[in-house]
Order: C-alpha cells, then sequence, then structure tokens
C-alpha cells in the first residue's frame, strides 16, 4: 500500500507539472513564430543580397510624360521617349563593365571628337549627388559628328545632355545620353536633373 501511494503521488506530481507547463506556454495568446528559414537577418546587419544588388543600381526615374520602351540594341540598358507636338527627345542608358575608364576617360571618349573637355564651362559641366551615386552631367549645343560615341550624334539643332554615373566600387560605368531638338531639350532639362538626384 504504501508503494502504490508513492507511484500514485509521484504521478500524480508529474501531472501536475505537466498541466502547469501547458498553462504557462498558453498565457499570453497564441505562442510566437520564429522567423521563417531563411528569413534571419544576417548577422552584420546587411540587407540580403536581393535588395543589396538592386540597391547597388542606379534608379532611373523620369516624370510623366516620358516612355519607357523597350531597348532597341544590346549595348542599352534602358531607352526612354518625350514627344511633344512635332518634337521627340530620346534618352538611353549605357552599361559599361570594367575596363571602359572612369569618368573622365568617358567623357573624353563621347565629348572629345567635337569638343575639348577642358573647354567645357561650369554652365555645361555640372556634378549631382543623389542617396548613392555621384553624377557628372553635360549639358551641349548643337550637334556632333557622326562618328561619334555609340550610335552617333544629332543632328545640327539639336542639344544633348550626358550623364557619367561612378558607382562605389568602380566596376560600372553608367552613361546616359538625351538628345533632341534643342528647345524642348531646355525644356526637359529640370526632368534630366531630377533624375540624377534621384539615382
Amino acid at each position: 500500500m504504501k508503494i502504490t501511494a508513492s507511484l500514485g503521488g509521484r504521478a500524480a506530481g508529474l501531472l501536475l507539472a505537466a498541466a502547469t507547463s501547458v498553462v504557462l506556454g498558453c498565457s499570453g495568446g497564441e505562442a510566437e513564430a520564429g522567423p521563417a528559414p531563411g528569413s534571419e537577418a544576417p548577422a552584420d546587419g546587411s540587407a540580403p543580397a536581393a535588395e543589396a544588388q538592386a540597391d547597388a543600381a542606379p534608379r532611373f526615374a523620369l516624370p510623366d510624360g516620358w516612355t519607357e520602351l523597350e531597348p532597341s540594341g544590346q549595348m542599352r540598358h534602358k531607352e526612354f521617349r518625350f514627344e511633344a507636338d512635332d518634337a521627340a527627345l530620346e534618352l538611353v542608358v549605357y552599361r559599361w563593365g570594367q575596363g571602359m575608364g572612369g569618368v573622365e576617360q568617358n567623357i573624353e571618349n563621347w565629348v572629345g571628337p567635337d569638343r575639348d573637355p577642358a573647354d567645357l564651362t561650369p554652365k555645361e559641366r555640372q556634378e549631382f549627388t543623389s542617396r548613392a551615386f555621384d553624377s557628372t552631367a553635360l549639358f551641349l549645343d548643337g550637334g556632333a559628328s557622326p562618328a561619334h560615341g555609340a550610335g552617333g550624334g544629332p543632328v545640327e539643332g539639336d542639344a544633348r545632355f550626358y550623364a557619367f554615373i561612378e558607382t562605389p566600387d568602380s566596376a560600372t560605368v553608367w552613361t546616359v545620353k538625351c538628345t533632341g531638338p534643342a528647345e524642348t531639350m531646355v525644356s526637359q532639362r529640370s526632368a534630366f536633373e531630377g533624375m540624377l538626384q534621384g539615382l
């Protein structure tokens, strides 16, 4: 009888402990789930790989009136078009890999055939800073030689806007070229500058 009583008391104690555990575990509502596998933030606090890769590229955003088109050539990363009355502007983003030189080398490559980069005035050459990228913009009047740059240059009476964007790791060179009739280009200069400020 003593053994039976002892076992019975021990069983009751175990049942009481289990019941207490259940009550404590359920108090405060549904148990909070841990992070899903693979969703934990990296130990160093860095963004997930996909997000980090997206942030590594400039954001080319233009206001209403500009239409993004399917790039018409393999060298073109993005392509936009603006139409007003009988005038049309084209804006193309080129992405170059390593070996294409820095900003100064690219300015020489694109502008050198027609202008000495050293002669560019402060009005023609300006610097912009955005959330993560520095860029050098050129605002030029007149046409370029037919052999100029990628895909040739605009006709006389047009204007040209360029932007050369520096990347933090210097692994990629981004070049933006916008061409069209000078009067319409002047009216869209603020849109071009806003794009650079929002890269």
